[in-house]
């Protein structure tokens, strides 16, 4: 191999060392600022441990509490539920009983109605002359 060659390579090779340890040294100095950042985080979650036992006693609470009201949902829900029953068999009854009116009174009801057009007819007769009522309904007309 040419001499010239292998001095280039040798510059290149050696170039590229660098670089890479020039990258190596940025990423190691990366990573120690990401070891300092959970080096803080660490510290700050030992420093709030209070504050997430609280967080988790007062989610068993609401937990509980939301368990207590499916159960009182439920109650409601069976509450309505018998009320609804009970409500139509209510209906029932009462249509079977205003059944049970209507067919006691229906006959008045004919009866009612006859005897209401008799005393309607009354009423336009009463003050009409007897002979000309009788004119109209048998239809003779009145001599002249």
């Amino acid at each position: 191999m040419d001499q010239e060659l292998i001095a280039y390579l040798d510059q290149r090779f050696r170039e590229t060392a660098q670089q890479i340890a020039s990258l190596r040294d940025e990423m190691n100095g990366r990573f120690e600022q990401v070891d300092g950042r959970f080096e803080q985080v660490d510290g700050r979650f030992e420093q709030s441990d209070g504050r997430f036992d609280k967080l988790e006693r007062a989610i068993r609470e609401t937990q509980i509490t939301v368990e207590g009201l499916r159960s009182d949902v439920q109650q409601v829900a069976e509450g309505v539920i018998g009320v609804s029953e009970r409500l139509e068999s209510t209906r029932v009854e009462m249509a079977k009983g205003f059944d049970g009116i209507e067919e006691r009174i229906a006959p008045f009801y004919t009866d009612l109605n006859r005897r209401v057009t008799f005393l309607e007819g009354w009423a336009e007769r009463k003050d009409q002359d007897a002979i000309e009522v009788i004119r109209k309904k048998f239809g003779r007309p009145q001599a002249t």
